[in-house]
């Protein structure tokens, strides 16, 4: 009877370390799908509505942004927040940085869109049911380039590299393609899961929300086998998911709402560039260190412990910097008029 109790004690802690961090942002959403942070703004969309606009510190006062019929996700790109409207069949766009924003059409005609994401100019987008395509947003009249149609509900998508990793809602897994491949064949990461709707990339390790198992899980891709471990559970359809520093952000579909998730483990350290805020993560690192919030595209070099030049680029927001080769240590990130930054590879 002893060991009984010890053991429900054990679940007991567990679950509250799970779900003690989270609190309650905004209530009352129909059915939200796609979070966004920036400041004390808070974006958010609902499935069958539009894209809202909040202060976190008086979540009641709402502004609508965007009117339509139901937003899937949104992905900021400089001073671009680029929205899917799942029902309207288009990806639209607006500028943060204005008091009023009016939406502009990036693409349109398409076939209910999912998850997006951009690199270097190109638009990576899924549609219901099979496709993860792609445009370049400097064309005046995109036209989609289908990468590949062989994926079961791409509902999520980031990138890891040339990697592009797929969250396939209806397949029950997480896949990947290389897109510097002409006809990617996709790859299997991870399967056995029950509807993952979301993924954010953390340094090594991905984070996804698994909309029929009512949990957020996080996945270490360092191993050769993949590890999952839980980090959020008993949340009711999560959907959209937003790290900001070390609160990641979730939409949870079934309950109406969105709540926030508190923890040291997802810290991403940020920096200023004049009054702009951004972001490296994760620090110290081991393979890749990723750069977000950068309004423009940068040269960078990386100098070691002893002003030595090891490497150097040309990063966008969101790209990742491989550094496996570089030996542990110290190391300098410099970006094109920003101070150095110190990080540790380990």
């Amino acid at each position: 009877m002893k060991h009984f109790y010890i053991f429900t004690a054990i679940l007991l802690l567990s679950f509250f370390k799970l779900n003690a961090q989270t609190t309650d942002v905004i209530t009352n959403i129909d059915r939200p799908t796609s979070v966004f942070v920036d400041g004390n703004d808070i974006y958010f969309g609902a499935h069958w509505g539009s894209l809202y606009k909040a202060d976190i510190t008086s979540p009641q006062n709402q502004s609508t942004i965007i009117a339509t019929d139901g937003v899937y996700r949104t992905f900021l790109y400089g001073n671009d927040l680029y929205v899917s409207e799942w029902w309207g069949g288009k990806i639209s766009k607006i500028d943060i940085t204005q008091s009023s924003p009016s939406p502009v059409d990036v693409i349109t005609g398409l076939s209910n869109p999912t998850g997006i994401f951009i690199q270097d100019d190109i638009l990576y987008f899924g549609e219901y049911e099979t496709s993860i395509c792609k445009i370049d947003i400097n064309d005046t009249n995109p036209v989609k380039t289908i990468i590949s149609n062989t994926f079961n509900y791409p509902a999520g998508i980031n990138m890891i590299g040339n990697d592009l990793y797929v969250a396939e809602f209806d397949g029950g897994k997480i896949s990947k393609i290389d897109i510097t491949q002409s006809s990617p064949s996709p790859v299997d990461v991870i399967t056995g899961l029950s509807n993952p709707t979301e993924i954010l990339v953390v340094g090594n390790d991905l984070l996804v929300s698994e909309f029929g198992a009512n949990r957020i899980i996080q996945i270490d891709l360092t191993n050769s086998t993949p590890v999952i471990s839980d980090l959020v559970t008993n949340i009711n359809y999560p959907t959209g998911l937003f790290l900001n520093g070390n609160d990641l952000y979730i939409s949870v579909y079934g309950d109406n709402k969105i709540v926030k998730f508190s923890s040291t483990t997802l810290s991403t350290e940020e920096y200023s560039s004049g009054s702009h805020k951004f972001k490296i993560f994760p620090n110290p690192s081991t393979e890749y260190l990723q750069v977000s919030n950068l309004t423009t595209n940068k040269n960078y070099k990386i100098y070691s412990s002893l002003g030595t030049e090891v490497k150097s680029g040309y990063i966008s927001n969101n790209d990742m910097i491989d550094i496996k080769n570089l030996t542990n240590g110290a190391y300098f990130l410099k970006l094109e008029n920003v101070n150095s930054i110190k990080f540790l590879k380990k």
